[in-house]
């Protein structure tokens, strides 16, 4: 056997060995360390907690719709369970809170949660013990984490330029928890390891055999394939929650227009950007992607909330905090006055 196939085989061996090693339990489920990637990826900035976090699930593993949406069914929680979810996500809010500067205004603190407890009412969110953190960073930046885990940057007001607009964002990050997207991704991260594994041992075989370049090229395709299979069932999770979260921006009396508005906004200002905001990172904005939301959108009835008195206060709160001279900004118009001129 070449060295190279010695080495792939060692590699494939200690994967196979990793996968194995399951954490004893006395519970339903366990949640395998594995489970976190898809936890991490709906707040990659926070890339330093992996470590901790993968202790956390191997902790947690000794213990134990609405009609117009598709039914989950059983899998996803026969995978991990709502509860665990619940305990993962408590978990990983205590790290977060230990490693990011946070807004300790009690007024925009007050809005956010007052604002997305409403939403949630007319959302499929069936366990609403949601908690909230809001991020001291100007980017912009929203996400929703298992077990009902709202984050808010900053920079979400000064990026949503009306009451609607910001909703509109928070209605999609709901939707990420009512269609359990983390367990979802779970499942069909198990169900590739199979064929994707299978495909790396054929590879290997054929390198032994002598034809190394072919098993290589093997090993990689699979790989490939992985990487491909993933983006595409995170492709389908977007859309989703576009779509429901626009059905609930409806129901919650906003216009859901405000969504396809803000993706083209985003796009126009981010476009050329090197280095776009950690949302749009997560959340990419796409023609294809307006396009479908604002078809959806389209098909509503005109009307519904766009703005209030008090967003356009909490906007301007959040702009003093990250004005170099707070007394300019208090006297200076906001993007959107400017805009309307």
């Amino acid at each position: 056997m070449s060295r190279r196939t010695h080495r792939i085989t060692k590699q494939v061996r200690k994967g196979r060995t990793n996968k194995a090693a399951r954490i004893p339990h006395s519970g339903q489920h366990a949640i395998e360390p594995a489970t976190v990637q898809v936890l991490l990826t709906r707040a990659s900035c926070m890339n330093f907690l992996r470590p901790t976090l993968l202790t956390l699930a191997c902790l947690f593993a000794t213990h134990g719709m609405a009609d117009d949406l598709p039914s989950l069914g059983d899998a996803s929680s026969s995978i991990v369970s709502p509860e665990q979810e619940h305990r993962l996500g408590r978990a990983w809010l205590g790290l977060l809170r230990g490693q990011v500067a946070q807004l300790s205004d009690p007024q925009l603190k007050d809005y956010v949660e007052t604002s997305v407890y409403s939403l949630a009412e007319t959302s499929q969110v069936q366990d609403r013990r949601l908690e909230f953190i809001l991020i001291n960073s100007p980017q912009l930046n929203a996400f929703a984490a298992p077990g009902g885990i709202i984050g808010v940057n900053g920079g979400l007001f000064l990026n949503a330029q009306t009451e609607g607009e910001y909703a509109s964002v928070l209605a999609h990050e709901l939707a990420h928890l009512s269609q359990r997207h983390f367990a979802r991704g779970i499942e069909a991260q198990q169900r590739m390891q199979v064929p994707v594994m299978a495909a790396m041992l054929a590879g290997i075989v054929m390198a032994a055999a002598g034809a190394g370049d072919a098993g290589i090229a093997t090993i990689a395709g699979s790989q490939a394939a992985a990487i491909q299979e993933q983006r595409r069932f995170s492709r389908q999770n977007e859309q989703e929650a576009d779509r429901i979260g626009i059905l609930n921006l409806e129901k919650a009396g906003y216009d859901p227009r405000n969504m396809p508005t803000m993706f083209e906004r985003l796009m126009r200002q981010y476009r050329f950007d090197a280095r776009p905001p950690e949302f749009l990172l997560t959340h990419p904005v796409s023609e294809s992607r307006i396009a479908d939301t604002r078809n959806r959108a389209e098909q509503a009835k005109p009307g519904g909330k766009e703005d209030s008195l008090l967003y356009q206060l909490m906007r301007a709160r959040v702009a003093l905090i990250y004005e170099e001279t707070p007394g300019i900004a208090a006297k200076r118009p906001s993007r959107r006055s400017r805009a309307d001129n």
